[in-house]
């Protein structure tokens, strides 16, 4: 019995010490026309807010960034707006600062609007370039985007779901232990 516990113990503390590494490359600069097709929604925002989980499992773990809106590009937003990027920019995550305005290019996935490191997003006194063609882009008829129905689990709901799996694998074969530890102590007393 001893033995399997020890062995829950080590496999347990294998699990939690692994860190998970991810690399963010962008394939392209893409022109301020190109994201502005490819993005469901663009505007002007400063940051007002920044949630970062309390756990995190990876550096892709999402964080949620409250914008407040001073003007859109593309798409009807409320006076709130909240992105979701990865934590860390290894995973591709914008690292955006609190009371700083930024330009940023989102999209809408799974009802939440998410960005990167990969998308045009810039700090405001940056991003001149992409308001004279944003201005210009603006007046014209915006294609609706269908939102991306892709039902596939990203990498901290896999790791999740993997983790609760080896759980009770775990569980059953200590169970199996224990019910023929059990069954020897029985026949022992006999």
């Amino acid at each position: 019995m001893k033995g399997i516990i020890i062995l829950l113990g080590i496999v347990f503390s294998l699990i939690l010490s692994v860190d998970l590494v991810d690399a963010c490359s962008c394939i392209s600069d893409v022109s301020v026309e190109e994201a502005f097709q490819q993005s469901d929604v663009i505007f002007i925002g400063k940051v007002i807010k920044i949630d970062k989980p309390l756990l995190t499992i990876s550096s892709s773990d999402p964080m949620d960034i409250q914008f407040t809106l001073s003007k859109s590009y593309k798409g009807d937003l409320e006076e709130i707006i909240q992105v979701q990027t990865a934590l860390d920019s290894s995973s591709c995550g914008f690292p955006f600062s609190e009371n700083t305005d930024y330009l940023v290019y989102a999209n809408l996935v799974n009802g939440k609007y998410q960005t990167g490191l990969c998308s045009r997003n810039t700090d405001l006194e940056n991003a001149q370039e992409d308001l004279i063609v944003l201005d210009n882009l603006g007046a014209q008829k915006p294609t609706v985007k269908n939102e991306n129905s892709n039902n596939k689990l990203d990498l901290t709901q896999a790791l999740v779901m993997a983790l609760l799996l080896l759980v009770i694998a775990l569980l059953v074969v200590a169970e199996i232990h224990i019910a023929r530890w059990i069954k020897g102590k029985k026949k022992q007393r006999r």
